[in-house]
């Protein structure tokens, strides 16, 4: 009797886990060619506000400043946030010809708060388009016109192409990492642009019309703000949009400790956006777009090596259950799951990642995988969260 009953609900748990799987395996499949360009927008180009949320940034404030000064026009305004800082940003910002909004609040931090105050600031005057840049990107030349130009023939929010590129002579789980944000961030957005669905937003390199971002609620203290404004804005009608031609480029943080510490706040964050996202599924009538909907599906899919040490394990574990005399289905169910997965990876991998991982490193990434999972529950709880934590990018 017992044993029936932990191979029903394996079966069930099994499905569960097939919804995100074949959701990923979508993505990829859709995304992993080529997008062919939108045609261009003919028309006036609309006044852009780019607000750049920076906290200690002097390292690289000027570098990415400098890349946005150039694309700006008539009517644009750029303004940094200088939230909390304790170093040179701000005056730095300013002696580029930046707007420079000073924010001191030693309760309230955190980037959300920061894009608040942006916003608060540009209210009296604002422009009809916000774009959010954080302080250590570099944005592509032609990406304000560009975004701005979809945005505006879309009159929804826009996501650029947001890419992180492992800094020279990086270890292997950086290379692992750089591999893994281009499949969150270009190659599963490219998939859902190309099956004409909406696209999460990434926190940088985005822009809003101001209609629509003046109403959303910013002042929060998530991690992942990002997935919560893309699922805000779908819930009103107005779920966001990718391209994939232009947007921003950064670099992954060159010391072990930055690595760690920036990694571990976009697990813990993106695990809870995972709960948040049950919570509204558990309450359909909370959800009030279909737009909201695919975007709440999205929000499952877990960090891609999280994910599939989490199908390997399930595929031991009802491979043990059947062995043991219990119901072959849920070990099938599992290795139909993990076969989906690795071969939605594969394809993502042969379209975009050769050139990070080339394949004589293919052999070590399972050992990769297992020494992951094994760190996993100290990385997610070995500490307590603050607010706004600058990654440490010395080198």
């Amino acid at each position: 009797m017992l044993i029936s009953f932990v191979s029903t609900s394996a079966v069930f748990i099994g499905l569960g886990l097939a919804v995100p799987a074949w959701f990923f395996a979508l993505q990829c499949l859709a995304g992993a060619f080529r997008y062919k360009p939108r045609g261009a927008y003919k028309g006036r180009r609309p006044s852009v506000a780019v607000i750049v949320p920076a906290h200690n940034e002097e390292t690289c404030i000027c570098a990415t400043l400098e890349t946005i000064l150039p694309q700006l026009g008539t009517g644009d305004r750029l303004v940094v946030v200088a939230d909390n800082c304790e170093d040179r940003t701000a005056a730095l910002a300013r002696s580029l010809g930046a707007e420079v909004h000073e924010r001191t609040d030693s309760v309230r931090r955190g980037k959300g708060y920061a894009l608040d105050a942006g916003m608060r600031y540009l209210a009296d005057a604002p422009c009809e388009l916000a774009m959010v840049v954080d302080a250590d990107c570099a944005l592509d030349k032609g990406a304000v016109d560009s975004l701005a130009a979809i945005a505006t023939a879309t009159r929804r929010p826009v996501q650029g192409r947001n890419l992180m590129k492992a800094p020279p002579g990086a270890a292997f789980d950086v290379k692992i990492a750089e591999f893994a944000y281009v499949v969150k961030n270009l190659v599963r957005p490219t998939g859902m642009l190309r099956l004409k669905l909406p696209s999460l937003l990434m926190g940088t390199g985005m822009i809003i019309p101001w209609h629509i971002i003046c109403k959303a609620d910013l002042a929060n203290e998530h991690i992942v703000e990002d997935m919560k404004l893309a699922f805000d804005v779908a819930q009103t009608g107005h779920a966001p949009t990718y391209c994939p031609e232009f947007g921003i480029t950064s670099f992954f943080p060159q010391t072990e400790k930055g690595t760690i510490s920036q990694r571990r706040r976009w697990e813990r964050g993106h695990l809870a956006m995972i709960g948040s996202a049950f919570g509204y599924l558990l309450r359909p009538r909370s959800i009030h777009t279909w737009q909201a909907f695919v975007l709440l599906i999205d929000r499952l899919i877990p960090p891609l090596t999280l994910f599939l040490a989490i199908l390997c394990l399930w595929a031991v574990q009802t491979g043990l259950l059947a062995a043991a005399g219990g119901s072959h289905a849920p070990f099938y169910i599992a290795l139909c799951n993990l076969a989906v997965m690795l071969t939605a990876t594969t394809v993502a991998w042969l379209s975009h990642g050769r050139a990070i991982i080339p394949p004589r490193m293919i052999g070590a990434v399972p050992g990769f995988i297992l020494r992951k999972l094994a760190r996993y529950p100290a990385r997610m709880w070995g500490g307590r969260g603050e607010g706004w934590v600058r990654t440490d990018r010395r080198t």
